[in-house]
């Protein structure tokens, strides 16, 4: 299996096809463990992958990604294999990824089953102030890791690995910033769109019933306790 995918359910025995995909794509800072628990809430014959970006989970020592094209470049021929059509999910800064890899997905005729956003406002409302000022910030910005409560404490209480953590999300908030204008293509109306929220999560639940202007097909807007 390659470094970007790691499989969470167990893998089907030989000439067995699954019946659902599901690929989920990390917030900023997080890895793929962090969807580890969900394979046992998964039906049978599921395969749930989530992906390990550069410089995340696994993958600290890496370099993180340039940017969001080589993401994107990379993820599309893993997410188009031959199988089932993938579910898509991403929160937060994953819902945005899982946005623009339904786009690529579409452009090489390989549609995906659906597309759930968690978490996430459209691009256009990020505030790539704010996030450029949080990324110039070591100290803010390691408070933010601790406060965010994702990343394990013998990660953030051991030198080494610490002083990669913020390498780690100066670069996702430099990703979040780079996100297309919402004036590119919009998705097809046959892609299902299902947009999550907690109840405590901001945006409210007027800006998830659009989460995107480009969204043309209906979607469903839930929050969760």
């Amino acid at each position: 299996m390659t470094a970007w995918l790691r499989q969470w359910t167990p893998r089907l025995p030989d000439g067995t096809r699954a019946d659902i995909r599901v690929l989920c794509l990390p917030y900023a800072g997080g890895g793929a463990g962090s969807y580890r628990t969900w394979a046992a809430a998964m039906p049978p014959g599921t395969d749930l992958h989530a992906v390990e970006l550069p410089g995340h989970g696994r993958r600290l020592p890496e370099p993180p990604a340039a940017g969001l094209t080589g993401i994107i470049e990379a993820l599309v021929p893993l997410a188009a294999r031959p199988g089932p059509p993938p579910i898509l999910f991403g929160h937060s800064m994953g819902a945005l990824l899982a946005y623009e890899l339904c786009r690529a997905l579409i452009a090489a005729a390989a549609l995906p089953a659906a597309l759930v956003l968690a978490a996430m406002g459209p691009a256009h409302l990020v505030d790539r102030t704010a996030q450029r000022a949080l990324a110039e910030d070591p100290d803010a910005l390691l408070a933010h890791v601790r406060d965010l409560g994702a990343t394990p404490p013998e990660v953030l209480n051991a030198p080494a690995p610490r002083a990669l953590v913020p390498r780690t999300m100066r670069a996702d908030l430099g990703l979040l910033g780079s996100f297309p204008d919402p004036s590119t293509d919009p998705l097809p109306a046959r892609i299902p769109v299902l947009a999550l929220s907690g109840r405590s999560d901001r945006p409210p639940p007027g800006r998830l019933s659009r989460p995107d202007r480009r969204i043309q097909s209906p979607v469903r807007p839930t929050r969760r306790p």
